[in-house]
């Protein structure tokens, strides 16, 4: 049987974070141990990989902060979520880690296929603010 690894789950904004739940039901399927944190801190120092998530750019201070302690820490790092997305070359500017875009390994993934096709619907016009893409990917079921 593999070794379980110890999985920290840093939610850096206040609201439900749907990429991390998915982390966090990939990792637990998989019988490693998952904790979750508001920030890295001495729950870090036993893990294996922290994941760092922000909703919202103003919260991406916190998620530099929390990168930049857990590296320093030398645990593996994966950075994501759509502030980091949106501003990745500020993340790995001011971290050294490069934000995942699109769909990370564990199925944690961005609304960005959902917006495409509500724009698809709405006769290509823009869907709101969060509407980045043109059109919907093809792989992708929404």
């Amino acid at each position: 049987m593999a070794t379980m690894a110890k999985i920290l789950l840093v939610n850096c904004s206040s609201r439900y974070n749907l990429g991390l739940a998915k982390a966090e039901a990939y990792h637990r399927a998989r019988g490693d141990e998952v904790t979750w944190a508001n920030r890295v801190d001495l729950l870090a120092a036993g893990a294996d990989m922290v994941y760092l998530s922000a909703l919202f750019t103003w919260n991406l201070p916190a998620l530099v902060e929390n990168a930049r302690r857990a590296c320093d820490m030398g645990l593996q790092v994966e950075v994501g979520g759509p502030a980091a997305e949106l501003n990745a070359g500020l993340v790995k500017r001011e971290t050294g880690v490069a934000p995942w875009s699109g769909r990370h390994p564990c199925d944690a993934f961005c609304f960005s296929a959902r917006l495409a096709r509500l724009r698809e619907e709405n006769g290509g016009r823009s869907c709101g603010a969060l509407c980045m893409v043109f059109s919907s990917p093809s792989h992708v079921n929404t």
